[in-house]
């Protein structure tokens, strides 16, 4: 695949229902060899400017690719994390049901101070949170 050109999505947000390895993507690029690029070759991820993740429907699936992630240097919760929609969800709709006029569940505390989720249409969204000193131009990973 040397001809592979990514292409970033513009949203700041990613989708996933079951579960999810989430990369920041300045990690990628200072870490991983071969950077965004070669991880993209390897791993079937999603990527925005800031973030990548590996979606999947089990646990199992994005375990592989910690070896990986941690034999590259990176270290887990600062670099990466685990991310389980299901469960996030799982606690949004029982939450709702308990609370039916409490809106402030839509955001979501995530297992990392550097991401930031909500519920939309029966799965998570992710994103790098603005303020974290780890999003946008310049932005140390």
């Amino acid at each position: 695949m040397d001809n592979l050109r990514l292409v970033f999505s513009e949203d700041e947000k990613i989708f996933c229902v079951c579960t999810a390895l989430v990369i920041k993507m300045n990690s990628l690029r200072a870490k991983f060899q071969g950077g965004p690029k070669a991880f993209a070759e390897k791993f079937d991820a999603v990527f925005n400017r800031d973030i990548a993740a590996v979606c999947s429907m089990d646990d199992q699936e994005t375990d592989r690719y910690v070896k990986d992630l941690l034999d590259s240097g990176m270290v887990y919760k600062i670099d990466f994390a685990h991310i389980d929609a299901f469960c996030h969800g799982l606690i949004y709709s029982m939450n709702k049901a308990h609370c039916p006029q409490d809106n402030t569940g839509d955001a979501i505390k995530l297992e990392v101070d550097w991401l930031i989720g909500g519920m939309l249409d029966g799965g998570l969204w992710i994103s790098l949170k603005p303020k974290s000193g780890h999003a946008g131009k310049g932005a140390r990973g």
